[in-house]
């Protein structure tokens, strides 16, 4: 059932949003295919749909199948990923086949474009994608992850989305460093719930970090105080650093549209 996610769509899109991300079982976690998904949301609410198309899941075979499929299904932007490996998610038994990585795939979406193969062979045709990747700032090497974005870009990607990010200092030098790129960096921005939520992000999800600071003022707040804490840092950051980003990655905690719909039309306005 897939109504849920249909409302929270049109919410979005009233709000302000030029596309929606849908992840390809994030965590490892099993969910409904995105591609089918995307289709239907593009039918029924008319917004454009990023599915995220992971190396974990499909061999190279797959990979080219699908993505084909994709495009022909009207599919006209695609994020490239890794994804998290099989055996961090709820699916015992399950394996990871990573064919590809990230750089791999990007090609492959480059290849696709030009009306080839990943073996370099002459399809019918060609896609039209518009390529994304992944870019974690959140790291105390930012170079080293900026030169791994400009890989990415000669690979052929042509915007970036970041992981989560709560330090405004960080933003700023992240947009500094990539400003050379000429691609869009869109900045992720997931608000926090609660301190435990909070706690879980920095602790166990790769490629989160949070400051002390941030930390601090999420301590002891859950539920309706800890959500509005989150938004209120959220806002304060996407207010800091306006001047300088040219765009957002709005994460909804949770599924709770109506959070990611109130940072988008905070933008907007």
């Amino acid at each position: 059932d897939c109504s849920k996610v249909l409302i929270g769509a049109a919410a979005l899109k009233a709000a302000g949003a030029d596309a929606i991300n849908l992840a390809e079982n994030p965590l490892a976690r099993v969910r409904m295919g995105n591609i089918a998904l995307a289709r239907i949301i593009q039918d029924e609410t008319g917004i454009e749909v990023i599915p995220h198309i992971t190396c974990r899941d499909r061999n190279l075979l797959g990979l080219q199948s699908d993505l084909m499929g994709a495009s022909l299904l009207g599919i006209r932007s695609i994020l490239a990923v890794t994804g998290d490996p099989a055996r961090l998610g709820d699916q015992s038994g399950a394996s990871s086949v990573f064919d590809l990585n990230s750089f791999g795939l990007i090609k492959l979406l480059a290849d696709l474009n030009s009306g080839v193969n990943g073996l370099g062979q002459p399809i019918s045709g060609s896609t039209g994608f518009t390529i994304g990747c992944a870019f974690n700032p959140n790291t105390p090497k930012i170079e080293v992850q900026v030169a791994r974005l400009e890989k990415k870009i000669a690979a052929g990607a042509q915007f970036a989305q970041t992981q989560p990010v709560y330090d405004a200092s960080l933003a700023r030098r992240m947009a500094e460093l990539t400003a050379h790129l000429g691609i869009p960096v869109l900045l992720g921005i997931m608000p926090l719930t609660g301190e435990r939520n909070c706690e879980y992000l920095h602790n166990e999800v790769p490629g989160i970090v949070i400051p002390d600071e941030v930390r601090g003022r999420m301590r002891g707040k859950e539920k309706t105080e800890g959500a509005a804490e989150g938004v209120k840092i959220a806002l304060e950051l996407i207010e800091s650093v306006k001047d300088i980003i040219g765009g957002y990655y709005i994460i909804a905690p949770f599924g709770r549209f109506e959070v990611a719909s109130e940072l988008i039309r905070a933008i907007r306005g």
